[in-house]
């Protein structure tokens, strides 16, 4: 078994948006309070921000990969994939570069592969059979996953070069 969680870098980030954001609201509020007009418009408004910020915090508040053997498990709380063991063709050792990502988070390159992607360094690419889709996660210690993945029967291929 492989179990990894963490707190990913930019949920601080994400959580450091909202309280400015909190913080300007109560702010306009009063300002608005003391001009005694109507703010309806600035309460939805900031209502709808701070509800979809509040679920990306939670939804990013941790990342985790979890292998038990039966199914792996990669992703954030609010956002992850489930693999059972007979839907994974390979996996891989990479070295990610969120930049060739396009950033960090829940990442899509095309149709075909999806990336979990928390910082640039070391990685796991997944061939699996559901519409032929790879994923690509960080791993915190590829080699032990691999090992345990190895141990089930799942082919681990050697890195690209």
């Amino acid at each position: 078994m492989y179990s990894e969680n963490s707190r990913p870098w930019f949920f601080w980030l994400l959580l450091a948006i909202g309280l400015i954001l909190l913080v300007m609201f109560a702010w306009i509020e009063e300002l608005q309070m003391a001009e005694n007009s109507d703010v309806y418009v600035v309460r939805v408004t900031y209502g709808i921000v701070l509800v979809y910020l509040v679920w990306m915090i939670w939804a990013c508040s941790r990342y985790i990969v979890y292998f038990d053997g039966q199914s792996i498990i990669v992703g954030y709380i609010g956002w992850k994939v489930t693999l059972a063991i007979n839907e994974i063709e390979s996996a891989e050792k990479v070295d990610i570069a969120w930049l060739k990502w396009g950033g960090m988070g829940w990442r899509i390159r095309g149709l075909k592969s999806i990336g979990y992607i928390t910082k640039s360094g070391p990685g796991i690419e997944i061939q699996t059979t559901r519409k032929g889709r790879k994923y690509t996660f960080n791993c915190a210690d590829q080699h032990a996953l691999l090992s345990e993945m190895k141990r089930f029967q799942i082919q681990v291929k050697e890195k690209k070069s």
